[in-house]
């Protein structure tokens, strides 16, 4: 399942970015605390849209819940066995670019956990933030991949066009 996130969600969140830097050199160049993770996080909820893809956790309590298509239906009240659990992020903002003036969208965040990058929670994510923006009338969206990542691939196949490579220099 796809969904906004909500404030609740921010120690997850956090969880994950820090999983994230920790994986990448983004984490070299621009290491952060939880509390600024966090903080990013809040900002993002109030300027943006932060979507979270969610799978079920897989517990049952026989007669209580149920699983429909991947999805855990709970009981009247809820039940605490078998919660749904945030596997994916994807966090947008609505920016003016300041050459052109034209609204676009860019991407400040975009984590799937490695165990199920194989299913559909990425590709989810992105129609989701894509879905966003054209209901904002956006028709640009800024998408970034990690140096030595094969995310071009699929960006190309989405019809997205490489415009740009950037280079870090620590002064």
């Amino acid at each position: 399942m796809i969904r906004e996130a909500t404030a609740a969600d921010t120690p997850r969140l956090v969880a994950m970015a820090e999983r994230f830097l920790a994986s990448s050199e983004y984490g070299v160049w621009m290491p952060s605390t939880a509390e600024q993770i966090a903080a990013v996080v809040a900002t993002v909820m109030q300027v943006g849209v932060f979507y979270v893809a969610e799978v079920d956790s897989g517990a049952r309590v026989p007669g209580i819940c149920i699983s429909i298509d991947g999805e855990a239906w709970h009981a009247p009240g809820g039940c605490d066995v078998c919660r749904p659990v945030i596997v994916g992020m994807l966090a947008l903002i609505e920016a003016e670019h300041p050459m052109s003036e034209e609204t676009y969208c860019e991407e400040i965040a975009w984590w799937v956990e490695p165990e199920h990058r194989s299913g559909t929670a990425g590709p989810r994510l992105h129609a989701a933030g894509e879905a966003w923006a054209r209901a904002r009338g956006i028709r640009i969206m800024r998408m970034l991949s990690p140096a030595g990542s094969d995310l071009g691939v699929y960006y190309r196949r989405l019809g997205y066009v490489e415009v740009e490579t950037a280079w870090l220099k620590r002064l």
